[in-house]
């Protein structure tokens, strides 16, 4: 069997967590398959998987123009043989072109498609249209497609176009009930699974990182020097369509830098855990906070080994998703900053919402007194987490084993 992994996101700890997951499970399950792996917004070098070709990805351009669109149904419809790519902007027409037949000659070769996991990218909110021309070549060539648990939503622009993508999808898997609520208005009748993060299906190899910790002398012995110790992921979210140049960016730092006085003053230890890695590293925005307290990590330290660290601090403050999603699996109390509804569905269907705040709730108060509710309930937190954490694990699980049916139906694993 061979499958075409398309439009996936990389250079972030939690694309790169539920990626690894996914794939990691279906190998486990068809390990004679082949894959092959596409990246939807920038061109990544390498991955893990030696064993799995990248596809370049195509028409990477900052925004779709009419010229864009134009060049791009013309290579559509004449099947990469006329290509002006190059005329949206971006790379030259002959690599943008080449990367298109690249992208053509995957879909040809593969007997199914699966949608990565990842954030809202089909919705309002990100660059939806370049997800929806993979989908066209999909379509074009009648090659099946699965929706691997992302979140979606909401939907104001190319309704139609995403209407008619998810309504051919052979299975549609979501990671929370908000952006399945979206989907269900949008394409009435159109059997959804629910599941949880993909990242949640996969276990972390203890031995190899606890080796990895020991080798990493500078993290230990900051441990070793607080009894408890908190791990904080922050944004600035100047990179969100919704908040780049809006006044949250000081709402955000306020907040958190008053957190981190009251966490210093009461005597914890603080490790920030860069989220972004590669070619847009979150490091250098995280040690802007860094001090005296703060021990900042490496950012070319993998997911498995963050969900390692996370299991051996005494909470997270985070505003990254995953960072978030890797406490609640290392059983770790949590305090989450939602912007987006991929992080309030998962509070809610977890029963944790208590401990969530919106980000137009965010405030320096807002946020000491969520953590402070954290520290007189921590046992109780825990051992809630730790009832939910097989939960977690087996409504993952929900996801491969909807994709699975649909290969057993359609026949693909013969």
């Amino acid at each position: 069997m061979k499958i075409l992994i398309f439009a996936a996101s990389w250079y972030n700890r939690g694309d790169e967590a539920a990626i690894r997951s996914m794939i990691d499970e279906l190998k486990r399950l068809y390990p004679s398959a082949v894959f092959k792996m596409h990246f939807a917004t920038m061109q990544v070098e390498e991955t893990p998987y030696k064993d799995i070709p990248i596809v370049p990805n195509f028409f990477n351009v900052r925004r779709r123009n009419f010229l864009g669109r134009v060049a791009y149904g013309i290579a559509v419809r004449s099947r990469g043989k006329i290509c002006f790519l190059g005329a949206a902007g971006g790379k030259s027409g002959t690599e943008n072109g080449n990367a298109l037949k690249a992208f053509i000659r995957a879909v040809k070769w593969c007997d199914l498609a699966v949608y990565a996991p990842g954030g809202p990218n089909i919705g309002d909110l990100y660059r939806t249209y370049i997800l929806l021309d993979c989908i066209d070549l999909l379509r074009a060539y009648k090659k099946p497609y699965v929706f691997y648990a992302p979140s979606m939503g909401p939907f104001k622009q190319y309704k139609r176009r995403i209407a008619r993508a998810i309504r051919s999808a052979a299975a549609v898997c979501l990671r929370e009930e908000v952006s399945a609520g979206y989907v269900r208005k949008l394409v009435p009748g159109k059997e959804i699974c629910t599941s949880l993060d993909a990242a949640f299906q996969h276990s972390v190899d203890t031995t190899m990182y606890q080796k990895q910790m020991q080798e990493y002398p500078g993290l230990t012995e900051f441990l070793q020097r607080f009894r408890k110790v908190v791990g904080i992921t922050v944004t600035d979210l100047q990179w969100h369509s919704l908040y780049k140049g809006h006044e949250t960016v000081d709402k955000i730092g306020k907040a958190f830098r008053g957190l981190l006085s009251y966490l210093y003053d009461n005597g914890y230890g603080v490790v920030f855990i860069p989220q972004l890695f590669g070619k847009y590293s979150d490091k250098e925005y995280m040690s802007g906070f860094s001090g005296e307290h703060c021990f900042v990590l490496d950012a070319e330290h993998d997911c498995y080994f963050q969900q390692y660290l996370i299991a051996q601090l005494y909470a997270v403050v985070g505003m990254r998703y995953h960072s978030n999603i890797f406490s609640a699996k290392a059983g770790v109390p949590f305090v989450s900053v939602a912007y987006e509804q991929k992080m309030t569905g998962f509070m809610q269907k977890t029963g944790l919402s208590e401990y969530c705040l919106s980000l137009a709730q965010l405030s320096e108060s807002a946020l000491i007194a969520r953590f402070e509710k954290l520290c007189r309930h921590h046992e109780e937190y825990k051992l809630k987490l730790s009832e939910l954490k097989e939960w977690c694990r087996t409504e993952s699980y929900r996801t491969t084993q909807t994709v699975a049916a649909y290969i057993q139906r359609a026949g693909l694993d013969r």
